[in-house]
């Protein structure tokens, strides 16, 4: 006669067995051969083959059951391991999706968008004090000529290059990054590189003082 491994009655080859391997798929998942995480009576296996879910860090178990036991984090909520979405989304490489360790209150980000500030220091922490020139120049005491600058900072102010003087270079630095927000360019942090920023810079020709 026929094998009956789960003895139900029905020849194990009438038996559903998604992945050919002669044992019925539902004595498979009830003496724990295969794991079944979401219940749907097919061996996990044969679901993530099949594309019908996502395992989109290839460790053979379903995102939204890696979640839901607690072996993943998805701290924001999308049914997506965060290991999965780092890829741009960790800017200071800790390991950490970085929206969740500002909506956690672990890293700052005083702009609000949704990048820790430390990230965005380079070239933006005039008075190297860990926040970046736009959030100081929100306080009236970091500038208090109101001209943009932060005040510690002015003798710096049109030096582009960072080189010690104002001259052709900075001009071409600024002509470089025309029209974007690049902080090299920002001198005065309004958010886009203009003749606002070039007048700063003819303002303060010559060595910085």
């Amino acid at each position: 006669s026929d094998p009956d491994v789960d003895g139900d009655g029905i020849p194990d080859n009438c038996e559903e067995d998604c992945n050919g391997n002669t044992i019925p798929d539902d004595f498979e998942i009830k003496i724990g051969i295969a794991m079944d995480c979401n219940e749907n009576g097919i061996p996990d296996d044969c679901d993530i083959a099949n594309g019908g879910f996502p395992d989109c860090n290839k460790n053979g178990l379903f995102d939204y059951c890696e979640i839901k036991d607690g072996l993943a984090e998805d701290c924001n909520a999308n049914q997506i391991p965060d290991e999965c979405e780092l890829e741009g989304n960790d800017y200071n490489n800790n390991g950490q999706f970085d929206y969740c360790e500002v909506q956690d209150g672990i890293a700052e980000d005083c702009n609000n968008n949704q990048i820790p500030d430390e990230c965005e220091l380079e070239g933006n922490d005039c008075n190297e004090n860990g926040i970046p020139d736009e959030c100081d120049l929100e306080d009236p005491e970091y500038d208090q000529n109101g001209n943009g600058l932060i005040d510690e900072c002015e003798c710096d102010a049109g030096d582009a290059n960072s080189d010690g003087q104002v001259n052709i270079a900075d001009i071409l630095v600024i002509l470089g990054y025309w029209g974007s927000s690049i902080p090299a360019g920002d001198l005065n942090s309004d958010g886009i590189v203009d003749v606002s920023d070039l007048l700063i810079v003819i303002d303060n020709w010559g060595p910085c003082e």
